[in-house]
């Protein structure tokens, strides 16, 4: 995938390995990746991934979420 594609929630769910209703929640807790709409539908691009995993990276080497440090 590259920089410029995105990720259905079905996709970035199989890739990340992880539920749809873990994704929810952790978009509900303001700890999800970015994303985007495509009509109705969320959009999430490689680089919000990638975003993201380091956020979660940073998340773990303080042993709190960010923001909450």
């Amino acid at each position: 995938m590259s920089d410029t594609d995105s990720y259905t929630i079905n996709e970035f769910c199989a890739a990340e390995r992880i539920s749809r209703s873990l994704l929810y929640a952790l978009w509900q807790q303001g700890r999800g990746p970015r994303y985007y709409l495509a009509g109705t539908h969320r959009r999430i691009t490689e680089q919000a991934r990638q975003d993201w995993h380091r956020h979660l990276e940073a998340e773990a080497a303080t042993g709190l979420p960010k923001g909450r440090e």
